[in-house]
């Protein structure tokens, strides 16, 4: 195994936020050309990462919340600059929570007829895929959300 991060500040890069299963890490970081090895958990991950935009986690998930209706698996921008956002495919207290980063997913297939373990595979513009225990139809769900989101942001910038 790689070594382990003790901290780590989401990029363009990053496809997925996965929680780790060690006690050496808390979260696999999954990028196009590796895997990093995180102590730090998803969340922690994402709400540090938010401040380094200049957003906070419960600021943007009190105003997500207030403008959009949405009260679970709440999409978050990380980086609106950037164009960063990240949803999750649980609750994001969930010990199994994942985080999928919108801008780098391709496309969602739905797998739940080929396997038995998995419902979905989420295809990375990198070329990289991952199989979810989570139905396309909530992954699909969570990225209709996250397009809300990116249009309420984009149109209070435009206000602004």
């Amino acid at each position: 195994m790689e070594s382990v991060l003790t901290a780590y500040t989401i990029k363009e890069n990053v496809n997925a936020l996965l929680p780790g299963r060690s006690t050496d890490y808390n979260t696999i970081v999954l990028t196009p050309k590796e895997k990093l090895y995180i102590k730090m958990s998803p969340l922690k991950i994402i709400k540090e990462s938010c401040s380094k935009s200049f957003l906070t986690y419960e600021g943007s998930l009190a105003v997500i919340r207030k403008k959009l209706g949405i009260q679970y698996k709440v999409p978050l921008p990380i980086n609106t600059a950037l164009g960063i956002y990240a949803f999750p495919t649980m609750s994001s207290t969930h010990p199994d929570c994942i985080w999928l980063f919108d801008h780098r997913i391709k496309w969602i297939e739905d797998i739940s007829q080929k396997s038995k373990k998995f419902k979905s595979k989420v295809h990375f513009i990198d070329g990289t895929s991952l199989s979810l225990t989570v139905s396309t139809y909530t992954l699909n769900e969570q990225r209709r959300r996250v397009k809300l989101c990116i249009d309420k942001f984009e149109a209070e910038q435009t206000l602004s």
